[in-house]
C-alpha cells in the first residue's frame, strides 16, 4: 500500500481495521477474508464513488475496460420478463459459434437453473465466467420439420472474447459516422486512424456517436478532444483533493479543427465521454444531440495493496472549459444538456444500439427502430 496516495482519514481507518483484524485472528485466510469485508464497508463510507477490489475482481475490472471478458461470445436480444434469453448473433470464432448456437436460439437454463424469471443483467452474469470454465446451456430452437421447438443441451467452454470498440462509415452527403464504445487506452489513436480514413473517402462533416460510452481512461479523451480544437483552447480543468488545480489545453491546432461535428449522447454517456462532449460544446465546435448525459465529473485513482487488491478513490473533480461541473448531485441532475434534445423510448434506444453493435461485429442491422437521434444530427449538419 502506498500510504502517500491515501487521504489521512482513510489511511487512519485502514490502519485501525488492520489492527482490529490482527487482534482477532491468527489464521491468514481468515484475516484476508475479514480485511476484504472490512475494506468493502469502508469504501462505501468514505466516498460514494469508492470501490474495493479483490485481486480477482480487479483483473475483471481491467479486462472489462479493455473489452475482454470470459463468456460464450454472443450478442443477446433484450430480455422480456418471464421469457428465455434470446441469442441475437454469435460472434465469429466465439465458443457460441463453434458450439453451433444460432440466431434466435432461446437460452432456457444455464447450468440447470431456469433463467426465465431472471433479469437480463442477472442472466448475463450467469453466462459470463472465468476463461476455460464449462457452461451447460438448455436451448430451445425452432424446428421447421416438426412445426414446434426442439430442446437441446449444449456444453461449451468460456473464452476471453475481445469486443470491437469502434465503427466508422460514410453516410450520404459526405457525412462521416464514427461510433466509439469506450475510452480504452489506445482509443484516441484508433479513432484518429478511422477519422483519417473517412477524410480520405470525402468526409466533409462528422457524426461522433458517444451514446452508451461510459468513459474509461481520461488521457485518450483529452487527445481526441484536442483533434477538434485550436492550439491553446482548454479541454478541461480539475481540482484535486488538496485544493490544487490544473488544466489541459490543446497543444497544437487539431487536424479536424475545422470539421463540422455533431456529437450524439444519451443517459449512458459518462465520465471521459462527457469531458469530450463538454469541451466541444463550450467552444462551439459541435452541436450535442440526444438526451442529458449521465453526470460523472470526477476521476478516480486505485491504491494497490501487497496482495494485489485495490481501493479505488475519487482523486479530483473536473470541469468543462466554461467551468461547468457535470457531476450528478443528490437530486440526480448533472451531466451535459444537449443543444438539441431528442427523446427516444427505452426499447427504441436498445434496438438502435444493438444494431450498432451488430455492425461493429460484421452483421447486418435489423432496423427494428428508427434512429431519431442520428436523423436529428444529420438534419443539422446538412442545413
Amino acid at each position: 500500500m502506498r500510504e502517500q496516495d491515501l487521504p489521512p482519514d482513510v489511511l487512519g481507518r485502514i490502519q485501525s481495521l488492520s489492527k482490529e483484524i490482527e487482534g482477532k485472528s491468527s489464521d491468514p485466510q481468515e484475516r484476508t477474508r475479514a480485511f476484504y469485508e472490512g475494506m468493502s464497508r469502508l469504501a462505501k463510507d468514505v466516498d460514494p464513488l469508492a470501490e474495493f477490489f479483490t485481486p480477482q475482481a480487479y483483473q475483471k475490472f481491467l479486462d472489462g475496460n479493455e473489452g475482454l471478458y470470459g463468456g460464450i461470445g454472443a450478442l443477446l436480444v433484450k430480455k422480456e420478463e418471464g421469457r428465455p434469453q434470446v441469442i441475437d448473433y454469435p460472434l465469429p470464432g466465439s465458443p457460441a459459434q463453434q458450439a453451433g448456437l444460432l440466431e434466435g436460439d432461446e437460452i432456457v437454463a444455464v447450468d440447470g437453473e431456469d433463467v426465465r424469471p431472471l433479469s437480463q443483467q442477472a442472466t448475463g452474469k450467469k453466462i459470463r465466467g472465468p476463461e476455460g470454465t464449462r457452461i451447460d446451456l438448455t436451448i430451445r430452437r425452432a424446428n421447421p420439420a416438426s412445426g414446434g421447438p426442439s430442446t437441446l443441451s449444449i456444453s461449451l467452454n468460456r473464452a476471453v472474447v475481445p469486443t470491437p470498440n469502434l465503427h466508422a462509415k460514410m453516410l450520404d452527403g459526405g457525412v462521416g459516422y464514427f461510433y466509439l464504445g469506450s475510452f480504452r487506452d489506445d482509443a484516441d489513436k484508433q479513432a484518429l486512424e478511422q477519422l483519417r480514413r473517412l477524410r480520405g473517402l470525402g468526409m466533409s462533416s462528422l457524426v461522433l456517436d458517444l451514446r452508451n460510452n461510459g468513459g474509461g481512461s481520461l488521457i485518450p479523451a483529452l487527445w481526441l478532444s484536442a483533434a477538434f480544437l485550436q492550439k491553446g483552447q482548454q479541454v478541461m480543468s480539475a481540482r484535486r483533493l488538496d485544493g490544487t488545480t490544473w488544466q489541459w489545453t490543446a497543444p497544437w491546432d487539431g487536424e479536424f479543427a475545422g470539421l463540422p461535428v455533431a456529437v450524439l449522447v444519451n443517459g449512458k454517456t459518462a465520465s471521459a465521454s462527457e469531458d469530450l462532449a463538454g469541451a466541444l460544446q463550450d467552444h462551439g465546435r459541435a452541436e450535442i444531440v440526444g438526451s442529458r448525459t449521465y453526470g460523472k465529473g470526477t476521476t478516480q485513482t486505485t491504491v494497490p495493496f501487497d496482495d494485489g487488491s485495490r481501493l479505488k478513490l475519487t482523486q479530483e473533480w473536473w470541469y468543462t472549459p466554461n467551468g461547468r461541473s457535470v457531476q450528478k448531485g443528490g437530486t440526480g441532475q448533472g451531466g451535459i444538456e444537449p443543444d438539441v434534445t431528442v427523446s427516444a423510448s427505452e426499447d427504441d434506444e436498445f434496438h438502435v444500439m444493438a444494431d450498432i453493435i451488430r455492425e461493429m461485429n460484421g452483421a447486418m442491422p435489423r432496423g427494428q427502430a428508427e434512429d431519431m437521434v442520428l436523423e436529428a444530427a444529420l438534419s443539422r449538419l446538412r442545413r
